[in-house]
């Protein structure tokens, strides 16, 4: 029962550290709690388990946050002082593990920022199925956007074969900081145009003359016919007489 206990609060700590980046004092309480099924004096030492925490936090308040510090405590509690101290020192590995996976990540998308899958269909084809880009965001998240994916538009078995045709479609446009990257690279705008296509801007009538509304014609422009011109006037000579 205790170590249900223990574990379930743990692990709720846990999941809310990941999403909100604080731990609840409640699970802290709950964490403690589970200590006093079995309780001994004993298990007042394991809150010293903190203590490194307490002083790295206050050397470097950014760096440490005071839910690690309270559920440190209370699984010290629980634990006891020297399992308490090899539970932190875990704990820290795992942290460095992760942070050096992370930022292992945050390279390898810096560096191959477009993943190709391929894949060998049941006609022993191998087709190009997906494009991806994985964008990092502002924020440090990483976004997987697909460019483009093969869509099988006719499967078949014929003689005991299959028969595979599909064509590759562009799903989504490419990100403004990946085209950025390939403006910065060399990639001529011509190029980068034709990946991305051009975005037709709305048309601007003149300045003074307004649009036409949908569904209104709009008035030809008025000409002047043959007949509503004046007459010519008779060209005369130098003499006074008509030319002819």
């Amino acid at each position: 029962m205790q170590a249900f206990l223990f574990l379930t609060a743990l692990a709720a700590a846990s999941a809310v550290d990941c999403r909100k980046r604080t731990i609840p004092d409640f699970l802290c309480l709950l964490t403690a709690a589970a200590g006093l099924i079995s309780f001994s004096p004993a298990q007042f030492f394991g809150v010293l388990a903190a203590l490194p925490l307490l002083i790295a936090a206050l050397i470097r308040p950014e760096c440490m946050g005071g839910g690690d510090i309270k559920l440190t405590a209370a699984a010290g509690f629980v634990l006891g002082f020297w399992r308490g101290i090899w539970g932190m020192a875990l704990g820290l590995l795992l942290a460095v593990l992760y942070f050096c996976t992370a930022t292992l990540m945050d390279l390898v998308t810096e560096a191959f920022p477009i993943v190709v899958f391929a894949k060998q269909l049941e006609d022993k084809s191998r087709k190009i199925m997906e494009i991806m880009e994985c964008e990092i965001l502002p924020t440090g998240e990483r976004r997987y956007n697909t460019l483009y994916h093969f869509k099988i538009e006719e499967n078949r078995l014929e003689d005991g074969k299959y028969r595979i045709k599909g064509r590759h479609e562009a799903v989504n446009p490419i990100s403004e900081s990946l085209q950025k990257r390939f403006i910065d690279n060399g990639m001529p705008q011509e190029v980068l145009t034709q990946l991305v296509g051009k975005k037709s801007a709305p048309s601007k009538g003149k300045s003074g003359s307004s649009p036409a509304k949908a569904g209104q014609a709009t008035p030809a422009p008025k000409t002047r016919s043959a007949q509503s011109k004046p007459p010519a006037k008779p060209e005369t000579g130098k003499e006074g007489g008509e030319s002819v």
